[in-house]
């Protein structure tokens, strides 16, 4: 398992840059209990899920509500200029409010439109260091799924 990390960490550093290592490195370091945990949880950061977790999906998302949401959320993503926590958290918060919805409603499907699963470090922190592009294709991807 240690040479698989290495390499796989090899790749990681390959692809991206110190800082954004770095940056994952401490938002996942207190949701891990080895080194092999740790490279294993970014490789799979990094990479576009190929799934969703069932019971995740079917515990944090209501058909029709939830793609609605996300659907709201990539249009208003999509003009911010700065794409960091306090923008990305201001925005989320902003629909929510007008909305009348518990900020969960909106946190987990991204969650699991950027991971797979429900648990993630914070969701605004996961949003800017995948950056908008992938974050936003993420929600995308995601939101089709639950079209289907």
């Amino acid at each position: 398992p240690q040479t698989e990390a290495a390499h796989l960490f090899a790749e990681l550093q390959k692809q991206h840059s110190q800082q954004t290592l770095l940056e994952a490195v401490r938002l996942y370091q207190s949701r891990v209990k080895t080194v092999v945990e740790l490279v294993q949880e970014l490789a799979q950061l990094f990479k576009a899920p190929a799934q969703y977790t069932a019971d995740d999906v079917a515990k944090w998302t209501t058909p029709g509500i939830t793609k609605q949401v996300l659907e709201t959320l990539l249009t208003l993503f999509e003009p911010l200029e700065t794409f960091d926590h306090d923008t990305i958290a201001a925005t989320v918060k902003s629909l929510c409010e007008q909305k009348g919805l518990k900020l969960v409603v909106c946190a987990q499907p991204l969650r699991i439109a950027l991971t797979g699963k429900a648990s993630s470090p914070g969701v605004f922190e996961l949003l800017s260091l995948l950056g908008k592009k992938e974050s936003l294709a993420r929600i995308n991807d995601f939101a089709r799924f639950l079209g289907q």
